[in-house]
């Protein structure tokens, strides 16, 4: 059985006609097949409809190309490995949050955003419960918590003018401090632009170290979607309150 990787593209100009964009043969001209290394992996870059962050149609389009994949080839259940850059970037954490049980680690590159990280402490004071509801749903980190068993890899360059580099330094010092297996470098002097751990040499090495774990003891679901409140064996069925996030924390304990 082989690895899964699956990069994830990041923004482009308004949608062209669906059928035939991007073409691998027009996408990559003389692409190099082989990985720094020579590691054999399966490599995969959905469409993701486009430039709606991989949400909605976006997500459905990732997890239909991740089972075609998986109809097609051997592959591994347990080495399914996903990552992007900007718009990609923020599809990596969209995707990953909400279905945790897929994936053996992630490497977003810089791509996510929160609110914590463009308001005040007294703006924030200053929020009304149903305002910090609707924030928190637009952040990228609001279903985080689901990420408790996922080794996570954040990348930025300290340059970059497109994505403020200070979302990727929130997200990592959260993380951090949950104690979740996250770890962030950050590229000096490097912009909105290709960096050195895209495309096959430090991810790819990193991703192969790590395998799945299917069945964790502990698990923990964050959603305000009862269709994503879900991750491994904990299923949300009912929300208490159409203004609040679902939140769980389960363990298996004993003798199950």
């Amino acid at each position: 059985k082989w690895p899964l990787v699956i990069q994830m593209h990041g923004y482009n100009p308004a949608n062209p006609v669906y059928v035939r964009w991007w073409a691998a043969d027009s996408r990559y001209p003389g692409i190099e097949t082989e990985f720094r290394n020579h590691q054999q992996v399966i490599y995969m870059e959905p469409h993701g409809r486009g430039n709606i962050q991989y949400m909605g149609m976006g997500d459905s389009d990732v997890l239909h190309a991740i089972a075609e994949a998986k109809r097609l080839f051997r592959v591994d259940d347990d080495r399914v490995y996903l990552t992007g850059d900007s718009m990609g970037g923020w599809g990596t954490w969209n995707i990953a949050t909400r279905h945790p049980d897929l994936f053996a680690a992630i490497a977003p590159v810089f791509g996510g955003s929160d609110y914590h990280s463009q308001m005040s402490e007294e703006d924030l004071a200053k929020l009304s419960p149903l305002d910090r509801f609707v924030n928190e749903k637009q952040s990228t980190w609001a279903m985080a918590d689901g990420l408790l068993n996922i080794p996570i890899f954040i990348q930025h360059g300290d340059a970059d003018q497109a994505v403020n580099v200070d979302y990727s330094r929130w997200a990592a010092r959260l993380l951090q401090r949950w104690g979740y297996d996250v770890r962030y470098h950050e590229f000096p002097g490097r912009s909105h632009e290709a960096l050195e751990s895209q495309n096959g040499n430090m991810n790819i090495e990193w991703f192969l170290e790590r395998r799945r774990n299917a069945n964790p003891r502990h698990v923990r679901i964050r959603s305000a979607e009862l269709r994503n409140a879900s991750a491994y064996w904990a299923h949300v069925l009912q929300p208490a309150s159409p203004l609040a996030f679902m939140a769980v924390d389960a363990e298996i304990v004993d003798r199950n």
